[in-house]
C-alpha cells in the first residue's frame, strides 16, 4: 500500500462532486447505509443519513485529492463504520463515561475502528453561501479525527506532535458546499482559546516540552495556527519539508526550525499573531469527482435497543460495564427469537464478552446457509481461536485441531473480504507454532493488518514483534513509530517511543523483544481497557 509525504499540498485542484440526492420519505426507525468507503448505522431520518454519507465521501474524496491519493488509480482501503445518532445521550449507550457535552468519538480497538457522531440539523449542505457557513460539532469531530486516520494510513513520516494535531484541526474545519470546498476555516472556540490564559511557547511545543500534554493548555489552537501558517504557502510547504529532514538527523527542533524558515523561534509568536489576523479560508471549486453510489436499507425492529449494544460490544468499552452490557443484550435478544439481527448481535455479544462456545453453533450454521458471508467466517474462526485459547474444547477437539480450523475459516474469510484487518489480525495470530515461527505468511498477514488500520496499536505491536524475530528492527521501528508520536501523550505511546529509541540506538533483539513483552503500565481511571477480555491476544 502506498505512503507518502503529508505535505505536496497543491493549490490547482480540479475534483468534482454531484448534488445531494434526497428520499422522498424519512426513515422514523435504525437504517443501514453502505458508500463505497463507509457504512453508517443511523437512527435520523434517512434524507439526513444519505446527506451525511456523502459527505463523508466528498471529504474523503477531498483530502485524497490534495495529495495525489483520490481518483481511479487510488488503492482501495477498508469501509469505515460509524454511526449517525439522533441524540448525545445516545453515545452513552457506547461509552458510558462520556461527558454529556461530547458530539462524537472515534473507537480505535482490537476489534477495529468505529466512529460516532450525532446530528445537529440539516446544516450540512443546506447552506448556500460561503458567508452562511454555521459551525458543525460533529461534523468537525468526525473530520478531525479521520485525518488523523488518514495520515496514518497514508504516511511514515514521523511528524512532530503539534503537526499531527495541527494538521487534523486544518482539515478538520472543511466545509463542503454543492461545488464548493472551504478549507482551513478558523473555529470559534480555537480563536478563544488563542486569546485567554495558558499560551505555550512556541520553544516548548516545537520541542515536545511536558507541559504540551497537560491538559487545559492552548496547544492543540496553537497547533493549528502553526500549521495553517505553513499550508498556506507554498515556500512554507517547502521549509517545512526541509524543516522534517534537519529534524530526522537529529537537529535540535528549534535550530532546525530556524534554519528552515529563517524566522527566530522567539519571533514566531508575534508572526503567528499578525497571520492570524489576516487569515483567510481557501475556497476550492469542485469539478467532475465520482457521484458515489449510497444504498439505504431499513434494519428491523429488533435494532431498536441492540444496534448501539452490538456497536458497544465490538468496540473498547469499560471493563466494568462489559456484563450489564451482556445481560442486557441477553434479555433484549431473548423478545427476538427467531430474528436473524438479534440473534447475530447476542452470538457476538458472547464471544466478545460472555461465553464465546454459544457464538460456535450459531456461526456454523449461519456459514453454512451463506457461504459467501466474509464476516460469519470471520466470526467462526474468532470463536475456534478464543475457545482454543481459553481452553475450551468440543468433544474430540484439542488445541491444534481447534485452531487449524480457526485458520480455515480465517482464510475463507480474506478470500472473501481481503480488506478486514481484524480477520488478518487473527489469521497471524492463529498461525501453527513450530522451529519456523513466524514464517512469511505469518508476517505478512500480521504486517497487512496494520497497514490496512495503522491507528490500532495491537496490530503495530504484534506485527513489530514478528519483524523483530525475523531481525527486521528497522521496520519493527517504522511501523510503532507514528503510534509512539500519538499527539494525545498517553503512557502507551511513552513505552513505544522507548521501543522505537532502544531500536535506533542498536539495542538487540532480545532486549527489544524483553521491553516489547513487559506488562505495560496500567491504565489511568478515566481510560478505557481497550484490548478487553476476549481478544485472547498475547
Amino acid at each position: 500500500m502506498r505512503k507518502t509525504a503529508i505535505i505536496g499540498l497543491s493549490l490547482c485542484l480540479s475534483l468534482g462532486l454531484s448534488l445531494m440526492a434526497s428520499l422522498s420519505h424519512a426513515a422514523d426507525k435504525w437504517i443501514v447505509a453502505q458508500s463505497p468507503n463507509f457504512t453508517v448505522y443511523s437512527n435520523v431520518n434517512a434524507k439526513a443519513t444519505e446527506a451525511y454519507v456523502r459527505n463523508l465521501e466528498k471529504f474523503r474524496y477531498i483530502i485524497g485529492a490534495f495529495y495525489g491519493l483520490s481518483g481511479p488509480d487510488a488503492e482501495p482501503q477498508p469501509r469505515m463504520r460509524m454511526y449517525f445518532l439522533s441524540s448525545r445521550s445516545d453515545l452513552k449507550q457506547v461509552w458510558p463515561r462520556m461527558d454529556s457535552d461530547v458530539a462524537g468519538f472515534v473507537r480505535i480497538c482490537a476489534a477495529g475502528i468505529t466512529g460516532f457522531s450525532t446530528y445537529e440539523g440539516d446544516t450540512i449542505a443546506s447552506a448556500s453561501k460561503v458567508q452562511n457557513l454555521a459551525e458543525n460539532t460533529s461534523q468537525h469531530f468526525f473530520f478531525h479525527e479521520y485525518t488523523h486516520i488518514f495520515m496514518f494510513q497514508n504516511s511514515q513520516i514521523f511528524y512532530p506532535r503539534w503537526f499531527v494535531e495541527g494538521f487534523a484541526e486544518y482539515y478538520g474545519t472543511t466545509k463542503i458546499l454543492n461545488d464548493e470546498a472551504v478549507v482551513g476555516m478558523a473555529l470559534s472556540w480555537r480563536i478563544r482559546e488563542l486569546n485567554s490564559p495558558g499560551a505555550l511557547s512556541y520553544e516548548e511545543i516545537l520541542r515536545d516540552a511536558p507541559s504540551t500534554r497537560r491538559p487545559r493548555t492552548n496547544f492543540y489552537a496553537q497547533s493549528w495556527l502553526l500549521t495553517h501558517w505553513i499550508l498556506s504557502d507554498p515556500a512554507r510547504r517547502e521549509a517545512f519539508r526541509h524543516y522534517l529532514e534537519r529534524r530526522s538527523k537529529g537537529e535540535d527542533a528549534v535550530v532546525a526550525f530556524e534554519a528552515a524558515f529563517s524566522v527566530p523561534v522567539k519571533s514566531l509568536s508575534s508572526v503567528l499573531w499578525s497571520y492570524m489576523n489576516s487569515l483567510k479560508a481557501t475556497v476550492y471549486r469542485i469539478r467532475d469527482m465520482p457521484d458515489p453510489k449510497i444504498s439505504l436499507s431499513p434494519m428491523p425492529v429488533s435494532a431498536d435497543k441492540l444496534a448501539l449494544w452490538d456497536a458497544a460490544s465490538m468496540t473498547c468499552i469499560p471493563r466494568d460495564y462489559r456484563t450489564a452490557l451482556l445481560e442486557k443484550v441477553q434479555k433484549e435478544a431473548a423478545r427476538y427469537p427467531d430474528d436473524a439481527y438479534a440473534q447475530g448481535v447476542l452470538a457476538r455479544a458472547e464471544i466478545q464478552h460472555g461465553d464465546e462456545q454459544k457464538g460456535l453453533a450459531y456461526y456454523q450454521t449461519y456459514t453454512a446457509a451463506h457461504p459467501d458471508d466474509a464476516e460469519g467466517f470471520y466470526r467462526l474462526g474468532q470463536t475456534w481461536y478464543l475457545m482454543s485459547v481459553h481452553k475450551l474444547f468440543q468433544p474430540g477437539e484439542t488445541f491444534d485441531s481447534q485452531m487449524r480450523k480457526a485458520r480455515e475459516a480465517f482464510r475463507k474469510a480474506y478470500a472473501l473480504d481481503p480488506m478486514n484487518a481484524s480477520n488478518l489480525n487473527y489469521l497471524a495470530r492463529a498461525a501453527k507454532m513450530g522451529p519456523d515461527y513466524p514464517d512469511d505468511n505469518t508476517v505478512n498477514a500480521a504486517y497487512q493488518a496494520h497497514i490496512l488500520a495503522p491507528a490500532v496499536r495491537d496490530y503495530a505491536l504484534f506485527a513489530a514483534q514478528l519483524l523483530i524475530r525475523r531481525d527486521r528492527l528497522g521496520e519493527a521501528a517504522d511501523v510503532l513509530r507514528p503510534l509512539a508520536n500519538d499527539p494525545h501523550g498517553s503512557a502507551a505511546a511513552e513505552r513505544l517511543g522507548g521501543i522505537v529509541a532502544a531500536i535506533d540506538a542498536g539495542k538487540s533483539k532480545a532486549e527489544v523483544l524483553d521491553m516489547l513483552k513487559a506488562p505495560a503500565a496500567k491504565p489511568n481511571a478515566t481510560d478505557d481497557d481497550e484490548d478487553g477480555k476476549k481478544d485472547g491476544n498475547t
